[in-house]
Parts: structure tokens; C-alpha cells; sequence
């Protein structure tokens, strides 16, 4: 199999030689081009032609996403994102990024990414990516905007990556100390937050919150009990269960009855 080749582009020169001297341990990668600002990356990629691109977001004169929108599209590498800035992250996956890598890099993940494009995309899935990338370029080039926000998606940071979790497979959601706790579909995801943050960043249409620590997605829910205490235990439809907080017997009365009218 042909060297895998990569182009990275970062406007702080440790990271590049850090990222390059993590490649370097890599056989099968050859590093092709190295960039320090997004117009030098257009330029490269556009004569190297190099298969991936490790990509910052944050440059200055042109960002991350601007070198997207200028590359030719007959030229469009796989893009991993490295960058320390999470928020990124949804608007990194709209244009079909492989992978968003938070600095300082962790080399097992990338080798795991680098890897992933070397044995499983295709030249016809490399087609399709590109035609998809095609599309977004079409959409920025007639002017209409693509929203980094979305409230029926949520990215978060766990364990060095960024996660993005369709709200609606989240069952509940528990503070622990500095922490949160997503529960989604038995998979649980730590990340360094706090209930308010998460409650701004949620659509709390479907996320209500029960407790000063806890937060259940109603459509999630299965049954609600009465505590002889007087709060409520709700349970949920994989069969967990949620004790509610004194402060919100309300919302909950008000939940049961909305449910009894449906």
C-alpha cells in the first residue's frame, strides 16, 4: 500500500513540529507540506494535492473553515481538525470532517484516525465525500449561512475528544462535583461542566430538569411514581430510574397531567 500522504497546517510552529514528529514514528504516513497560514495551506494543497489534511481552525487572515471555501474541489483532502477550541466542533462536522482532535495531541487517537482513512475509505467513499464537500462549497459560494448551533445536537468534551450526541438518545443527564454525566443509550460520557452550561446549551423542550443535579428527556419516560416523601420517582424506558428534587414537584405535577390529556 502507497504512503498515506499528509499536510499539516497550523499557525503555531510547535504544534507543527510536534505533529510531525509524532508522524514521523509512523510508517506508511509521508508529511508532503507543512503550512503556517490558511493562504500558504490553499496554495500547497492545491499543488501537493496531499490525502489528508490536519487542519486548525483559528489562524490569522484566514480561518480553518475559510481554506475549506477556497480549496479547489477537485482537490479536497480528508480533513481532520486539531485545534484547542472545542465550540467548533458541530460546524467541523458539517463539512464532513473525518475527526475533530483536541490539542495537546493525543498520538494513539491519531494514529487510530490516520489508520481508520488508510484501510476502510475507499476510493468511491473518497467520491462521496468529496461530492458532499462539493455541496457545502456550493452553499457558501451562493451565500447562504450554515448554522453552528444546533439544538437537537450537543458536543461535548470527554476523555480528550469531542463527542457529538443527538439529543434525543440522551436519557438523562446527573451534575457529579465539577462534572456532568450524559447517559445516552447506555453509554455514559463525563465531561468537565455544570448544570447551567448544559442548560444553555440544550433544547429544554424535550430536557426538562427534575432536580438541582439532574435532567430526563420526557420523551424518555416511561412512568412516574409518587415518593411517600412527596417527590417522585420517574421511570425511565430503559428501565432506570430518577428521583426528583423537592423544588420541582410542580413542574412534575404539571408534567402527569399534561400526560394524562394525551
Amino acid at each position: 500500500m502507497d504512503d498515506l500522504t499528509v499536510m499539516i497546517v497550523d499557525d503555531e510552529p510547535n504544534a507543527v513540529r510536534g505533529m510531525s514528529r509524532i508522524l514521523e514514528k509512523r510508517a506508511g504516513i509521508k508529511v508532503v507540506g507543512k503550512a503556517s497560514s490558511g493562504f500558504d495551506a490553499v496554495r500547497q494543497i492545491n499543488r501537493l494535492k496531499p490525502q489528508v489534511v490536519l487542519l486548525d481552525i483559528q489562524m490569522p487572515g484566514m480561518t480553518g473553515f475559510d481554506v475549506i471555501a477556497e480549496i479547489g474541489k477537485d482537490t479536497i483532502p480528508f480533513l481532520i481538525f486539531v485545534t484547542a477550541h472545542q465550540e467548533f466542533a458541530l460546524q467541523a462536522f458539517e463539512v464532513h470532517a473525518i475527526d475533530y482532535i483536541l490539542k495537546p495531541v493525543d498520538q494513539r487517537r491519531l494514529f487510530a484516525v490516520l489508520d481508520r482513512i488508510r484501510n476502510r475509505f475507499l476510493p468511491d467513499q473518497e467520491q462521496t465525500t468529496r461530492r458532499r464537500v462539493n455541496s457545502l462549497l456550493t452553499t457558501i459560494a451562493a451565500g447562504e449561512e450554515t448554522s453552528i448551533e444546533s439544538p437537537k445536537r450537543l458536543s461535548i468534551k470527554s476523555r480528550g475528544s469531542v463527542i457529538l450526541i443527538s439529543t434525543e438518545k440522551i436519557t438523562h443527564i446527573e451534575s457529579a462535583g465539577n462534572y456532568v454525566r450524559y447517559f445516552v443509550d447506555g453509554e455514559c460520557y463525563l465531561s468537565r461542566s455544570t448544570m447551567h452550561e448544559v442548560q444553555r446549551q440544550l433544547d429544554m423542550t424535550s430536557l426538562i430538569r427534575v432536580h438541582r443535579s439532574k435532567i430526563v428527556n420526557v420523551d424518555r419516560i416511561r412512568k412516574i411514581s409518587p415518593h411517600p416523601n412527596g417527590e417522585f420517582v420517574i421511570t425511565l424506558d430503559n428501565g432506570e430510574q430518577v428521583s426528583t428534587g423537592h423544588s420541582y414537584r410542580d413542574k412534575i405535577r404539571e408534567l402527569m397531567r399534561i400526560a394524562e390529556h394525551h
